[in-house]
């Protein structure tokens, strides 16, 4: 009997393999949301905190699949700044700068 592959198994192996090979983008990605989200909302210490962390990232990291611009625009798509009114621009940042991820990057050492 044979197997038939289905669309959804496709799906589902791809993503699989593109969340695998993009952990570290991930963990890129999230700490430079957290500094940028600090930094906007005049919060140096933890920017400068998250900033440290993302260094350390880089040290240990290949970061040659790591692009700066990508993640800028990522991260403009995910909070849509522009299409909020002033209090939802704070309560879109403060929902990032309060968020368990930024709050383990904000910590100290």
């Amino acid at each position: 009997m044979r197997r038939a592959f289905s669309p959804v198994t496709a799906l589902a192996s791809a993503a699989l393999l593109v969340a695998s090979c993009s952990s570290d983008e991930r963990r890129f990605y999230e700490a430079y949301k957290c500094a940028k989200v600090a930094t906007m909302m005049a919060r140096p210490a933890e920017a400068a905190m998250a900033m440290t962390r993302f260094a350390v990232l880089v040290e240990t990291k290949d970061v040659s699949n790591i692009n700066m611009s990508r993640m800028a625009q990522r991260l403009d798509d995910d909070l849509a700044l522009h299409k909020l009114s002033p209090s939802g621009q704070a309560r879109a940042l403060l929902d990032v700068y309060d968020s368990s991820t930024c709050a383990k990057l904000y910590a100290p050492s």
